[in-house]
């Protein structure tokens, strides 16, 4: 099992994503969000290859994979020597991520 630790720029992005998501969708839809941010960060602690390497070249390079949880883009590193599964940042699916990163 790897342990999973945020970036502060991916708390804060979360924090903003958590904040559209209450202000845009109904109730159903958050919780269902909720749950599933839930579901890929369990996933990401237990087999963070699971989710696929980033395609943009420079990502790539750096070894960033990305998981994708409904409109929103989780993307992460893994030290495989410190079993450590470090989150980078949390966009939205109609952002260009690889501007910030």
């Amino acid at each position: 099992m790897y342990n999973l630790v945020l970036s502060k720029r991916a708390e804060l992005e979360l924090d903003a994503l958590q904040e559209y998501a209450d202000n845009h969708y109904y109730s159903k839809r958050l919780m269902k969000l909720d749950n599933d941010l839930d579901y890929c960060f369990d996933r990401l602690r237990n087999n963070p290859y699971f989710y696929q390497q980033c395609f943009q070249p420079k990502l790539e390079a750096k070894g960033f994979r990305r998981a994708v949880v409904q409109d929103f883009i989780i993307v992460y590193h893994v030290n495989e020597d410190k079993k450590v599964v470090c989150v980078i940042g949390a966009f939205h699916a109609r952002q260009n991520y690889t501007e910030y990163l």
